[in-house]
């Protein structure tokens, strides 16, 4: 018991050579059934509706890349059981921009900042936000070797910060 449609479209567009810019839009629908628990049916169902634009940015120059997008989510749910209906709204706002530098044949610089705006709306909405600048070291292909060394601070509305080293 499911059925799913989708729409998935994605337009690319170059203005002038070192600029391209990709708009995006797939919107689904989802729609089942679901078990009481194994072994046991159910008059259960379920509803999903997904829509999901965005916009992906390139800029290229020499040995310089910098690359930017948005992309927004929004989710409607319902489970309908024998106990009601369980419905759940949410919103994603995600923002990357990042910029690569090309050092040579074998190193590669990146940094970059990402952005992410979650609500769950209703009565006691509930949103969280989350700031990240990251940076990456890459040794590329030098005799067959590939190392990257990385750090990433996340910095959340709710639970602070912590870091991520790789």
């Amino acid at each position: 018991g499911l059925d799913y449609d989708s729409f998935n479209g994605k337009i690319t567009l170059k203005p002038v050579d070192a600029v391209t810019i990709t708009p995006t839009l797939t919107y689904s629908v989802f729609e089942g059934d679901y078990d009481a628990d194994a072994f046991n049916d159910a008059s259960n169902t379920f509803s999903l509706d997904l829509f999901n634009p965005g916009v992906q940015l390139a800029v290229e120059n020499g040995n310089w890349n910098v690359q930017g997008g948005y992309n927004f989510t929004e989710t409607q749910r319902i489970f309908s059981d024998e106990y009601g209906d369980n419905e759940f709204e949410g919103r994603l706002h995600n923002a990357d921009v990042y910029a690569t530098y090309k050092t040579g044949d074998f190193i590669q610089l990146l940094g970059g900042l990402n952005y992410q705006h979650s609500l769950l709306p209703g009565d006691d909405e509930i949103s969280a936000q989350t700031v990240s600048p990251y940076a990456t070291l890459l040794l590329k292909n030098l005799y067959g070797l590939n190392a990257e060394l990385g750090y990433r601070l996340n910095n959340h509305s709710e639970y602070g910060q912590n870091s991520t080293l790789s």
